[in-house]
C-alpha cells in the first residue's frame, strides 16, 4: 500500500492535476509588517531615543552648549571616580583589596 502524498505520479495525471490553476508565483504575507510594526515602534521609543538623549547629554553642559571634553574630564577628575573606578580595572571581581 502507497501513500498518496509520496506515491510517483504520472506526467499526464500530473498535469490533470494542475490543469485550472495559476502558475505558482510566490505569495507575500501580510501578517509580517503587522507583527513587526509593534516591536520596532518600541524599540524606538524605549531603544533608540533613550540612547540618542544620552549620547547628547553626555556632549553638554547644563545649558546645552556643546562640550564634550569638560563633561568627561570633570568625571574622570571627581573624587568619586577615582575611588571606586580605577581599581576595577586590575582586580576580576571589581573591588580592591
Amino acid at each position: 500500500m502507497t501513500d498518496t502524498l509520496t506515491a510517483p505520479v504520472a506526467g499526464s495525471e500530473l498535469q490533470g492535476r494542475l490543469r485550472g490553476r495559476r502558475p505558482s508565483r510566490r505569495r507575500t504575507s501580510r501578517f509580517g509588517p503587522i507583527v513587526v510594526t509593534p516591536y520596532l515602534l518600541l524599540m524606538i521609543v524605549f531603544g533608540i531615543l533613550p540612547a540618542v538623549y544620552a549620547i547628547y547629554l553626555s556632549v553638554t553642559d547644563g545649558d546645552g552648549a556643546f562640550a564634550p571634553v569638560a563633561n568627561f574630564a570633570t568625571v574622570i577628575g571627581d573624587f568619586r571616580c577615582s575611588s571606586c573606578c580605577w581599581p576595577s580595572r586590575f582586580t576580576r571581581s571589581g573591588s580592591a583589596g
